[in-house]
């Protein structure tokens, strides 16, 4: 199973570098390791960072919040174990839609999405989100914890 972790800016302010970059490593080692990544939304709303990939390490992840913390309004992170699909950069998360206003990283895969040849069932969900907002509660067949932020338009 993929490791997700969700976290407030207030939070990563009050814990030290170190820290944090245990953690993401402790998640990393407990069942991931397939791919990495983040997704922070800067306190200004307008603004937002993500990265993903089969060799984006922790030890990035980690630098890249720790430099942003003061500006942090919310923000996750995803390491993947390699379910369904194959290893590679397109199927790390977080999925981030079209129109910039949904991001996803979720545990698990969505059989009746899984069928699309051109995207991921992770993309079509923050597909679905976005343009119809659909709650990830109604999706059938979904059996797996998510973090879905809509970002308004």
């Amino acid at each position: 199973m993929c490791r997700i972790a969700g976290f407030s800016g207030a939070f990563i302010r009050n814990v030290s570098h170190a820290w944090l970059l245990e953690e993401l490593q402790n998640l990393e080692r407990s069942m991931g390791g397939d791919g990495n990544g983040f997704y922070v939304e800067l306190d200004d709303g307008a603004k937002f960072l993500s990265d993903k990939g089969v060799c984006l390490t922790t030890d990035e992840i980690a630098g890249s919040i720790w430099e942003l913390r003061d500006r942090i309004s919310v923000g996750c992170f995803h390491t993947r174990m390699t379910s369904a699909g194959s290893t590679c950069d397109e199927h790390c998360h977080p999925f981030v839609s079209d129109g910039a206003r949904t991001v996803l990283v979720h545990n698990g895969h969505v059989n009746q999405y899984a069928r699309n040849k051109k995207f991921s069932d992770s993309q079509i969900i923050a597909e679905l989100i976005d343009r119809e907002y659909i709650p990830l509660s109604q999706l059938e067949d979904y059996s797996s914890f998510g973090i879905a932020m809509h970002l308004g338009s």
